[in-house]
């Protein structure tokens, strides 16, 4: 039944994910199911939360924007981010921090310090999955990924053109992440 269900839900993300990059058997080695189940609803998440916060009359950073490619895009270099944490029909802005976009021998990495570290999959012209972690605040030890689900997250990056970015996590029911690099 897991294996499945995992099948079902690589199906739905690369249906999502025009020209794909990364493979369904990729996806399937490297996140945990509970984040490949995650990375199924965002989408509809996203669309729940932007309705709500509309609806709120919300006038913090947006969910919008077409995403563009990433084609002959460098990532690397040092950025700062901020998270808000959506929880329609409240929202909670943090402060801007600064956040790198780097390589490792596993691929790009994103970090952003006190947030999240991890690693970017190349998941179509216009997106990227994300795989992570959820850093303590003022940890120096990055966990490694799938070793603690309470702490591993995945979601989608985007680059919006302009040295910007966005990654999206459905984080838990009725909740969501947008951190934004620039």
């Amino acid at each position: 039944m897991r294996w499945a269900l995992g099948v079902v839900v690589i199906g739905v993300l690369l249906a999502g994910v025009a020209g794909a990059q990364v493979t369904a058997g990729q996806l399937a080695a490297v996140l945990t199911p509970a984040n490949l189940a995650s990375l199924a609803h965002n989408p509809v998440a996203r669309l729940e939360v932007a309705t709500a916060m509309a609806k709120a009359g919300w006038n913090g950073p947006q969910l919008g924007g077409q995403p563009h490619l990433f084609a002959g895009v460098s990532l690397a270099g040092s950025y700062r981010c901020r998270v808000t944490y959506f929880s329609p029909p409240h929202a909670q802005v943090g402060d801007w921090k600064p956040c790198t976009l780097g390589a490792d021998a596993e691929g790009p990495v994103l970090t952003v310090p006190g947030l999240y570290a991890g690693h970017l999959l190349d998941g179509g012209p216009g997106q990227k999955v994300f795989y992570g972690v959820r850093l303590a605040e003022g940890s120096a030890v990055v966990p490694r990924y799938g070793l603690s689900p309470a702490r591993d997250v995945a979601g989608f990056f985007y680059a919006l053109g302009g040295g910007k970015y966005r990654l999206e996590i459905a984080a838990e029911s009725g909740r969501f992440e947008v951190v934004e690099v620039e």
